[in-house]
């Protein structure tokens, strides 16, 4: 699966650790036994290496990373949603606001 920087436009390599969270996953974990002959599970840390801001990755990871944001499914820019964007249009009045002056004229 190739997947897409997020941060970085050329090269660059992001290292994730995805065993801790997934142990059950048999790619991300290294499985030894110990002297008692249980099953010790150690998870394995992971070098994501960018080219041109694109890396081919197994699936799972790739899966991976495009959940927690550290990659992007595509190399396109999608805008935001218009309800999320930050409108910053001045605001323009019909008449000019009276300043140093009494709302009310006196009477004479």
């Amino acid at each position: 699966m190739k997947v897409y920087s997020d941060s970085m436009y050329g090269r660059g390599t992001i290292f994730v650790t995805p065993g801790n969270e997934h142990p059950e996953n048999s790619e991300w974990v290294r499985v030894t036994h110990d002297d008692d002959g249980r099953e010790v599970r150690q998870a394995l840390q992971l070098a994501v290496t960018f080219k041109a801001g694109m890396a081919e990755v197994s699936d799972g990871l790739g899966r991976y990373l495009i959940n927690h944001k550290l990659a992007k499914r595509s190399p396109l820019i999608i805008p935001e949603p218009l309800e999320q964007r930050i409108l910053s249009a001045p605001i323009l009045y019909q008449t000019p606001i009276a300043v140093g002056r009494p709302l009310v004229e006196a009477r004479a």
